[in-house]
Parts: C-alpha cells; structure tokens; sequence
C-alpha cells in the first residue's frame, strides 16, 4: 500500500450542517462568482475547438449541469458547472460568461443536484491542487476517487500500425482513504480493501463482493459496499 503525502482541504464541507444551509443565487451573488475568474476575460464560447475529433471527453460530464461551490466563506448554489478533469479546471456559467474559477479558492465544488449529487473535495499535493470525488465518509474514514483522464495520441505510423487511429481521452482512477489526518493510496480491489483500517477479513470482504456483484468501476456499486461493511 503506497502512502501518499496529501494534504486534505475542507473537510468541514461535509457535515450536514453546511449542506442544509441555502444561498440564493442573485445577481450580486453571480458577481461575486465572476470575481474568481481564473483568467478574468470569457474563457470559451459554446463549443471548445481544441477538442474536435477527440473520441473521448476532457469533462467529467459532457454537458453543463447545475451544482454548487463551496469556498471558504461563501456558497453558490444552482450554477452550471463542467469539470474539466484533465487540466484539472472547474468552468462555471454566470451572467452569460463562462469562467474558469480559480481552485484556490474553491475548496470543494457539487456537480448535480439531489439523488445524482457529486461532490469533489480539494486536496493539495506538493503545491498542486485536485478534486477527488468523495464516495463515503463516516466518522472516522472517507473513501475518495480521483478523476484522470489520459490523452492518448493518434499512431498512424506503417500502414498495419496497430496503435490508436485518433487521439483519445480515456478515464483512469486512484483511490485513496482518508484516516487519522492520513492520506493513503490503495488498490481498488477486494485485497486492496481489505488493508484500509476497521475493515473485515478478506474472507468476508470476498463474500460480499461475490453476493452484491460489485463492480469496482460503479462509484454507485462502490459506496454501497462501503455503507455496508462500515456498518457491520
């Protein structure tokens, strides 16, 4: 197991209290949102250019979904968000821009709404900033994913080449927990689990796999697993 020396941010966000509290998302609020424009000029027009004939996408989503961002004083709720994984930039809509905010400032960030709601907390690693999906947390742990998105460039040498006929995004993850002030990497795997702290035996851990059908790569599938050996 690979210990990785990150320094988790925000981890206050979480608590329900915070969640409960609403901000309506006036016209002095959008303002406000502007003022953390990465860039401080519109950053893109509809469609980004730099990724036609990619299969694949940079995004997280595709398509522009409504969420909130959390900093460390302040909160906007119902903005249309994208997660730009591979450049590791969160673009927002307001008052008919579309900015990148600056991720210093953002301390954890929602995508959706409800049922489908996804939060990215921040993290700092050797003074670079990355969200991580947050998939469980109780009391004493959290589980987090992070989001890759490989670049995969067209080979087109030799007519038989056998390498990729276009350039490509293609999705890789790490998993991480989060235990005793500690961040540490492990495998997403049945072995991999059963080295995070208060977790069963990998018997057990074998059994539930097998009797839930969990498919590693469902986020969905993974906090299930998570609920239900935590609370054994």
């Amino acid at each position: 197991m690979k210990k990785v020396t990150i320094i988790l941010v925000g981890i206050s966000i979480c608590t329900s209290s915070i969640l409960s509290q609403t901000l309506q998302n006036s016209e002095a609020g959008n303002q406000n949102i502007v003022a953390l424009d990465g860039n401080g000029t519109n950053l893109v027009q509809g469609f980004d250019a730099r990724y036609e004939g990619v299969k694949g996408s940079p995004y997280y989503e595709q398509d522009w979904v409504k969420g909130s961002v959390y900093l460390a004083n302040e909160k906007f709720h119902g903005v249309p968000l994208k997660y730009n994984v591979h450049e590791n930039v969160i673009l927002a809509k307001s008052l008919g821009k579309v900015i990148s905010l600056h991720s210093n400032k953002v301390d954890s960030f929602d995508i959706g709404q409800g049922a489908s709601l996804v939060r990215f907390i921040k993290v700092l690693s050797e003074a670079q900033y990355d969200f991580m999906e947050k998939i469980f947390s109780n009391q004493e742990i959290m589980i987090l994913r992070q989001h890759k998105k490989k670049f995969i460039k067209a080979n087109y040498q030799g007519a038989f080449a056998g390498g990729n006929k276009y350039d490509e995004f293609k999705n890789n993850y790490r998993h991480y927990y989060h235990y005793e002030g500690s961040l540490k990497e492990y495998k997403n795997n049945g072995k991999g689990i059963s080295e995070i702290p208060n977790t069963p035996g990998k018997k057990e851990i074998s059994a539930i796999i097998k009797e839930d059908n969990i498919n590693f790569d469902s986020v969905g599938d993974l906090r299930r697993f998570f609920e239900r050996i935590f609370s054994s």
